[in-house]
């Protein structure tokens, strides 16, 4: 019986994956995914765009498993600041706009409009098969 935080879902798996043959009925198969998002300040004319992504599987003959990231970075600049509501509107490269929260910890009146932003998004999903 899975537990209550279990998904069961049947997946197709493609012709590449390493080690399916080791794989047997009633092995459980964990999948952990992470994201994590951080927001700085870029310093003046940095362009920072880009992605890198890192693929690692187990070797052939070692118990099935891999993980997979993928970082994306994008820079916006700031096009206005509401000291009240504590927000923060930017405008990206492709033209599109979006208002964010900015953290208390943060001094708002060392913030100016026309700064860079530099957001850069890591997301992870990390696979491992067990025996029962």
């Amino acid at each position: 019986m899975p537990s209550r935080d279990s998904i069961l879902q049947t997946v197709k798996v493609g012709p590449d994956a390493v080690n399916f043959d080791q794989i047997r009925v009633g092995d459980r198969v964990k999948l952990r995914a992470a994201e994590e998002l951080s927001v700085g300040m870029a310093g003046p004319g940095a362009t920072l765009q880009g992605a890198a992504g890192l693929v690692s599987l187990a070797p052939k003959g070692a118990k099935p498993g891999g993980i997979v990231a993928e970082t994306t970075q994008v820079t916006a600049r700031i096009t206005a600041i509401d000291f009240g509501k504590r927000t923060a509107t930017v405008r990206f490269d492709n033209g599109s706009t979006k208002t964010f929260p900015v953290r208390s910890d943060v001094d708002l009146s060392q913030r100016k409009v026309g700064e860079q932003v530099v957001f850069r998004l890591t997301e992870a999903v990390a696979l491992s098969v067990e025996k029962p």
